[in-house]
């Protein structure tokens, strides 16, 4: 399956990648972070290895 995004969405592979360190290693809570990119939790639970 492919994935069409545009430069400014924030799920894209280097989005996904910035909302994973935000929790992992910088602590943030996964609240915090999907309120800061505008998407679901469940969205950012699912970049956490140890959660999804």
């Amino acid at each position: 399956m492919s994935y069409v995004t545009h430069a400014r969405a924030a799920l894209t592979v280097n989005g996904r990648i910035k909302i994973a360190r935000l929790v992992i290693e910088d602590g943030w809570t996964q609240a915090r972070v999907a309120e800061r990119f505008q998407v679901a939790r469940g969205t950012v639970r699912c970049t956490d290895p140890e959660r999804c």
